[in-house]
């Protein structure tokens, strides 16, 4: 998948200083790189959930919001009820609608999942640390 961000597009002003002046917005997304390693055909709910939000990119940095540490948590009822427990890398973030859909989205696409509730909260807050490794070496923050 190519990303179609244009070239030069200026960092978000909260990312200035945590990700290097010379991040390239049009390198290949984490889902492109980074291998998902095999799953167990008897996986949980909450990992069949998990697998899907790999999927979701950040749309800003194009890489996964699981590989970026913004989800915390994920339940699963017997009833099909997902609760995704997220933060975001800053308070107030204008793309959260995007992110939103794209998680909802996904989390609608897993078999049994009926409905999905998304549980926004920054306690903790976010840092580059929730980040996995592969992520910072990709956006060159290690």
């Amino acid at each position: 998948m190519k990303n179609s961000a244009p070239k030069n597009t200026p960092l978000p002003e909260h990312l200035q200083g945590v990700i290097p002046a010379t991040h390239i917005p049009d390198l290949p997304t984490a889902k492109s790189v980074v291998a998902k390693t095999p799953q167990p055909a008897n996986q949980s709910a909450e990992d069949l959930v998990l697998g899907a939000l790999r999927d979701v990119m950040d749309p800003e940095l194009h890489v996964s919001i699981v590989d970026l540490g913004l989800i915390y948590g994920v339940k699963v009822t017997k009833t099909g009820r997902c609760t995704v427990t997220m933060t975001l890398t800053t308070i107030g973030c204008p793309l959260f609608g995007v992110i939103q859909r794209d998680i909802e989205n996904a989390v609608l696409e897993v078999a049994g999942i009926e409905d999905v509730k998304i549980k926004l909260t920054f306690d903790p807050p976010w840092t580059v640390a929730k980040m996995t490794p592969e992520t910072r070496i990709i956006l060159g923050v290690d």
